[in-house]
């Protein structure tokens, strides 16, 4: 009895020290962010582009309405997950970036616990804590939450739906679906590549539990079909407001549009300079203001791009490593005042990473979902427009891989600290 007794005491004192670890690190990573936000005090700069468009819109009364290349009318254009989020931070503060800012900043400090929890399950402790001080002190997550864009909750939506996935895998009853299944549901309305994703949570959870496929796929299309419920009101307000079946999204042709296009060189812009909107001929401009719905304006943008790639078939492939480079490393003709900054921050996480999935080679089994992901986002982007920004959603993966090449170098010291705490311990 004195024995148990004493292990759930020690149980109980553990568990506390982790969780005060846990809110050290969020409180860090949290510092990080606001320190950006107060240092760059853009307020007054900062725009949400066409979220923002469709937020002052549904606070004014307007619905959720957009003007794209003609009048106000019912759109999805852009995703409903950030735009509500900012409707919400407006009609709140009014029309004012500083909460937004500040309340990105705590989400973003959140994704500090949420990538040691992981990486503690897919590789190790001591790896695990690497991860969260690299992703508190990752330039671009703290650089991100000073911009109205939405890559911040989308980054900490794809590490919980990770871990929620990977947790409930494990756990008896379908129950266990249903948070994973909802994280799925709003990653899905703040990006489809969410949905995209889902052969690879399919393949993942055969590969990491090793279990029946029949029980693999049973969990798998029990968290797709909450992910579909969550999804299915914004369907069904589309079917509604736009008289079409939109899913999610009716932008599908106007991306595809931006990167097969007579100016395309790969990612937004073209080679001297300009944006690729600002290509768009006058004779496509008048159709555009003509067309009777969102959708249909979609649908000529569709139509535009595919005559382009029927046309100019080797152009279209001649276009793919530019769009892939646009991905993987940055848009070279898009304007930053970070130029070198950003190239080396990211190139010296690259070379941590490559090294990082060399040395994990034997975890390859758990780490899976991460290089699926690699290759779903490579594929995607590859047909239609590159940006850094589409990577940064998985760069938290660059991080944990980054992390395991650290912990090998710092193995001795942690290991000679390990001795040191633990003698520490026994003295006590």
């Amino acid at each position: 009895m004195t024995y148990d007794n004493n292990r759930e005491k020690g149980g109980t004192a553990a568990s506390r020290r982790r969780l005060q670890a846990y809110v050290l690190l969020f409180v860090f990573a949290l510092l990080l962010r606001l320190a950006a936000v107060f240092l760059l005090s853009n307020f007054d700069t900062v725009t949400g582009f066409e979220n923002e468009e469709i937020a002052l819109n549904l606070v004014n009364g307007h619905g959720y309405s957009f003007t794209h290349y003609g009048p106000r009318m019912p759109s999805a254009f852009m995703y409903p997950l950030y735009t509500l989020f900012l409707a919400g931070n407006f009609l709140l503060f009014g029309h004012k970036w500083m909460p937004v800012e500040i309340l990105q900043s705590l989400i973003g400090a959140l994704g500090a616990p949420l990538i040691v929890m992981l990486a503690g399950r897919l590789v190790c402790r001591k790896t695990a804590w690497i991860a969260g001080l690299l992703y508190s002190v990752y330039p671009f997550y703290v650089y991100w939450v000073t911009k109205g864009q939405a890559l911040t909750i989308e980054v900490v939506l794809l590490m919980g739906l990770v871990l929620a996935f990977d947790r409930g895998l494990f756990k008896d009853g379908l129950r266990s679906a249903v948070l994973p299944g909802v994280l799925l549901g709003l990653g899905g309305l703040s990006k489809t590549l969410y949905l995209v994703f889902f052969p690879s949570f399919l393949l993942w959870s055969k590969l990491r539990s090793q279990y029946p496929w029949r029980r693999s796929l049973a969990y798998s299309f029990t968290v797709l079909a909450v992910g579909l419920a969550v999804i299915a009101p914004w369907t069904i307000r589309n079917a509604v407001r736009l008289d079409r079946f939109v899913p999610v999204t009716d932008n599908t042709g106007f991306n595809l549009w931006l990167g097969n296009n007579p100016h395309a060189a790969g990612g937004l812009y073209t080679s001297d300079g300009k944006h690729i909107t600002e290509t768009i001929p006058a004779k496509m401009k008048k159709k555009l203001k003509k067309a009777p719905s969102s959708p249909a304006q979609d649908d000529i943008f569709k139509e535009r791009a595919v005559f382009f790639i029927k046309q100019n078939p080797f152009r279209f492939f001649e276009l793919v490593p530019c769009r892939l480079s646009a991905l993987w490393y940055f848009d070279p003709y898009m304007p930053s005042s970070y130029g070198n900054f950003r190239a080396i921050a990211y190139l010296t996480l690259l070379a941590f990473a490559v090294a990082g999935m060399v040395l994990s080679r034997r975890k390859a089994r758990e780490l899976s979902i991460i290089y699926f992901q690699f290759i779903t986002i490579t594929g995607v982007y590859a047909v239609f427009f590159g940006q850094s920004r589409f990577r940064m959603v998985l760069e938290w993966g660059l991080i944990l891989f980054a992390a395991v090449t650290v912990e090998r170098v710092l193995r001795p010291v942690l290991a000679r600290l390990d001795t040191r705490l633990s003698a520490d311990e026994d003295t006590v």
